[in-house]
């Protein structure tokens, strides 16, 4: 019965935008988009991520996201600065706005 009921509430979980639906950017145009439209956009796992909302609430500063602005984040997120634990990677869901042409 408890599964049951997970799989209900699982099911009216917003994970964002479905990573098939986003449109596809190169890394020169996030970058351009940072740095001609100020848009705060990071690459992680080649999803580009508008933190502009988060950036602030940061818990290890803001300095370390504005550092990151218009670059690829995958390897600092991962382990280089700080290794996040799933809920953080579940915050990420919400701010895909597009992801790394392959």
């Amino acid at each position: 019965m408890k599964e049951k009921v997970l799989n209900e509430e699982k099911k009216l979980i917003n994970w964002g935008v479905d990573i098939n639906d986003l449109p596809s950017f190169s890394l020169e145009e996030v970058v351009s988009e940072v740095k001609n439209n100020g848009k705060k956009w990071v690459i992680l796992d080649q999803l580009v991520l508008n933190v502009e909302e988060f950036i602030d609430e940061h818990p290890g500063g803001s300095k370390f996201i504005k550092s990151y602005l218009g670059k690829d984040i995958t390897t600092a997120f991962n382990g280089e600065i700080h290794d996040h634990h799933n809920a953080a990677r579940n915050l990420t869901t919400h701010m895909r706005v597009g992801k790394i042409q392959a």
